[in-house]
């Protein structure tokens, strides 16, 4: 079946929801195994909950993941079919991380202020 979605894309917003839950409960190891040589650093961008997408300490308001993920899909004879996003109760992914690739600013940071 053909389908396409209006607004965001289903897998991108799933991504932006697991981002929301990015923790293994594992704060000294990673998946390999491998010591993390950073425990107890805390990111003075990334601790502040303003600079995600998705994260427990914002309003829902601002919250991209707590938004309407329900999704339209257009059939190749044009009918249309809503599809509700149902959330996976033990995905296979605690987080995932978009990688922010562009920015306007004119340094070579951004300095995170839309």
């Amino acid at each position: 079946m053909n389908r396409m979605t209006t607004g965001f894309s289903p897998i991108l917003l799933l991504g932006f929801a697991l981002l929301a839950a990015c923790s293994s409960g594992h704060d000294d190891d990673d998946v390999t195994g491998a010591v993390n040589p950073f425990v107890g650093y805390t990111s003075e961008q990334y601790g502040n909950s303003q600079n995600w997408l998705c994260h427990s300490g914002l309003a829902t308001a601002d919250n991209v993941c707590a938004a309407n993920l329900d999704a339209t899909i257009v059939h190749a004879d044009g009918t249309t079919e809503l599809e509700p996003f149902e959330p996976l109760a033990d995905p296979p992914v605690d987080c995932f991380y978009v990688y922010p690739t562009v920015s306007s600013d004119s340094s070579g940071n951004s300095d995170l202020i839309p």
